[in-house]
C-alpha cells in the first residue's frame, strides 16, 4: 500500500483499504481452523522508505512472543545472522484442562472486560527532565528508586482517579493493572523465545483519589513484586489452570461492575522511550 505523509505524526493511504482490513473485528469467540492468526501490511513511501505493520492474534502470543517473532523474521531476512528459534514448551508446562474449561469459556473471560467497558486511548509524552522530576517527587523510604513505568503510571493513575470523582461526584477506589512477563520470574527462567501468553496481571488498589504519588508508586511496586517464582510455580501443573480462570473471572467480571462493588477499573499499558 502506498501512503502519503500529511504531518509529522500521521500518514494517509493513497490506495483503498483492503477488504480484509475493513471487516476485521475484535471477537470474544475462540479461533477456529482456518482463521487468520497474523496479518502484515507493507507501506511504501515516495522517498523509498517502507513501514511494515504487523497484527498478531493475542490468543496465541503476548507482546514478548511477538517481539521474538519480529526478531526472528528480521534475522531471517538479513541472512547470516544468528537464527532465532521459537520455543513451544508452554502448553506442556501450563496445562489446559479443556474438559473442565472449554476454550470458548477461556476466550470469553479474557475479552469480557474489554467488551463491556469503554476504552479510551491517549498519547502523552514525557521528556527526560519531566520523568526525572517525577522520580524525585515519587521517591520515598519504601521505594527510594522508582522506575519510569512506576512514576508515570502513578501520575496517570492519580489524574484519572481525580477525573472520575470530578465527573461522577462520588469517591470510589480505583484499580490499576500492569501486565507482567512471567518468563524471567520463573526459577529457572523460561526461555526468552517462549511463545504464548506467559503473562500475569498485577493489580494495585487505591482507596482515595487524593493519595500522593509516593503511596501509589509503593502500591504498584508491591503488586508487581507479588508476581514471583512461587506464583509461576503455582500456575504450573494440573492445579494451575483453575487458578488462572479464577483470576480472569475476577478481572473480567467482578471488578468492572461498578454498580456491584463501587470500584473503577482501568487497564494501562505504559510504553516508554528515552528522549
Amino acid at each position: 500500500m502506498e501512503v502519503e505523509i500529511i504531518s509529522r505524526e500521521f500518514v494517509k493511504p493513497t490506495s483503498p483499504t483492503p477488504p480484509a482490513m475493513k471487516t476485521y473485528e475484535v471477537s470474544g469467540k475462540a479461533a477456529s481452523a482456518g482463521d487468520h492468526v497474523a496479518m502484515t501490511q507493507v507501506n511504501s513511501f515516495a522517498c523509498g522508505g517502507i513501514a511494515i505493520g504487523v497484527l498478531v492474534s493475542h490468543i496465541i502470543a503476548d507482546i514478548a512472543a511477538l517481539s521474538v517473532f519480529l526478531k526472528g523474521w528480521a534475522a531471517t531476512c538479513r541472512e547470516g545472522c544468528e537464527t532465532v528459534f521459537p520455543n513451544f514448551d508452554a502448553p506442556s508446562i501450563f496445562k489446559l484442562n479443556k474438559a473442565a474449561f472449554p476454550t470458548e469459556t477461556i476466550v470469553a473471560l479474557m475479552f469480557k472486560s474489554v467488551q463491556t467497558s469503554k476504552r479510551t486511548t491517549r498519547k502523552i509524552v514525557f521528556d527526560a527532565s519531566a520523568i526525572a522530576s517525577l522520580k524525585a517527587k515519587a521517591s520515598s523510604s519504601s521505594v527510594p528508586n522508582p522506575t519510569r513505568v512506576e512514576v508515570v503510571s502513578a501520575l496517570l493513575w492519580k489524574c484519572i482517579s481525580a477525573a472520575f470523582q470530578a465527573k461522577s461526584g462520588i469517591k470510589r477506589p480505583t484499580l490499576i493493572t500492569h501486565s507482567v512477563n512471567l518468563r524471567p520470574r520463573s526459577i529457572p527462567p523460561f526461555k526468552e523465545s517462549s511463545m504464548g501468553n506467559i503473562v500475569w496481571s498485577a493489580g494495585a488498589l487505591c482507596e482515595s483519589e487524593e493519595a500522593p504519588l509516593p503511596y501509589r508508586v509503593s502500591k504498584i511496586r508491591e503488586a508487581i513484586s507479588k508476581i514471583n517464582a512461587d506464583l509461576v510455580k503455582n500456575l504450573q501443573g494440573d492445579e494451575g489452570f483453575p487458578m488462572l480462570c479464577e483470576h480472569l473471572k475476577t478481572l473480567g467480571g467482578v471488578l468492572p461492575s461498578t454498580a456491584g462493588n463501587g470500584i473503577h477499573l482501568f487497564y494501562q499499558l505504559v510504553q516508554l522511550w528515552s528522549v
